[in-house]
């Protein structure tokens, strides 16, 4: 059984233009890098997003800029072009599998320059973790709620998070397995909600194995409406 409760949860994240923090050098080079993205077991990865990460440093934050703009074929290959020269971490998601931008990164390094403006890779995926899928609905009406968002936080696997929006349907969050973590929904005028085991309530964490998936339907309580003082 679950319980609401309002959660003391900070999700920090810089975003910037895709490429844009790839430190490009003055060219005309207009890169492309094809690849192919191959399961633990060596089968093609198909419908798998493709993404590339390049690091900034904004003031006296150092930050990453993710940017998902492919998928791969049923042959599990992908081409991304209009890369600008850099170099950049490439790695392979599907979250609906357990294959998320944490347990992936860092992704594979690839530099693209006017020697080598059409690189080739292949992505190996690795560290497959745990589905919850949740379906996060207003409890009085029973609609779903589509500014929420699904976050853990591990609590015994050196910390960490994740915020993964819905998909019209369900939150679709991939956590780390076989350890602790504290599931966490809340959405803007709601209350906030956290996941408790119902064999041990004094422990509210949720431990899973690599491919075990859960379903969690949540229900949101409204927060009561302040009347404004006159």
């Amino acid at each position: 059984m679950s319980r609401n409760v309002l959660p003391l949860l900070v999700l920090l994240s810089w975003a910037s233009s895709c490429y844009a923090a790839a430190k490009p050098q003055k060219s005309s080079v207009d890169g492309t890098l094809t690849g192919v993205v191959m399961t633990e077991d060596g089968r093609p990865a198909d419908n798998f997003n493709v993404c590339t990460q390049t690091h900034f440093q904004q003031g006296f934050t150092n930050g990453t800029s993710t940017c998902c703009q492919t998928t791969t074929d049923h042959d599990g290959r992908f081409t991304i072009n209009h890369l600008k020269p850099g170099t950049y971490e490439v790695l392979a998601t599907n979250n609906r599998e357990g294959y998320s931008i944490e347990n992936q990164s860092p992704g594979q390094k690839v530099t693209v320059s006017e020697k080598d403006a059409r690189p080739q890779i292949t992505i190996h995926l690795h560290n497959r973790g745990a589905v919850v899928l949740g379906s996060i609905t207003d409890k009085a009406t029973g609609k779903i709620i589509h500014n929420a968002q699904l976050a853990y936080i591990t609590i015994d696997c050196g910390g960490g998070g994740n915020v993964l929006q819905d998909d019209g349907q369900y939150y679709v969050l991939a956590i780390p397995v076989n350890c602790d973590a504290v599931v966490i929904a809340t959405a803007k005028g709601y209350k906030g909600w956290v996941y408790a085991d119902p064999a041990s309530r004094s422990r509210p964490v949720l431990s899973m194995a690599t491919g075990q998936r859960r379903l969690l339907n949540i229900e949101l309580e409204r927060l009561p409406k302040v009347s404004a003082e006159r």
